[in-house]
């Protein structure tokens, strides 16, 4: 994985120097991986600390190939943009589709 992301607004750096071990993720769930990262804008200036989180593409449920990023842009996104005046809720700055995780069974 290239350590430069290229969103919308924004320019990521995965920061694999930060994490709990050789490959530098922070976490690891049954869906996605966690990596500690920088945000900076498109044109350069501040950067600000954030975090990436990659998800699979597809998921098998009850032998059902699952379209995992559709799902979220569908339903699980929305719900997030509605929440987001509540302080505590994760801000979602870009959905990066080419980079989602082709093969569900790359998270181990």
């Amino acid at each position: 994985m290239s350590n430069e992301i290229i969103g919308t607004k924004f320019k990521y750096t995965v920061d694999t120097s930060y994490g709990i071990n050789q490959d530098g993720f922070i976490a690891i769930g049954t869906e996605s991986i966690v990596y500690r990262g920088l945000k900076t804008a498109d044109k350069g200036g501040l950067q600000f600390s954030c975090v990436l989180k990659f998800k699979p593409k597809y998921v098998y449920v009850n032998g059902t190939k699952i379209d995992r990023v559709k799902v979220f842009k569908d339903e699980e996104l929305k719900i997030f943009e509605n929440l987001q005046e509540c302080r505590s809720i994760v801000r979602i700055y870009d959905v990066i589709e080419s980079l989602a995780i082709s093969a569900c069974h790359a998270i181990k």
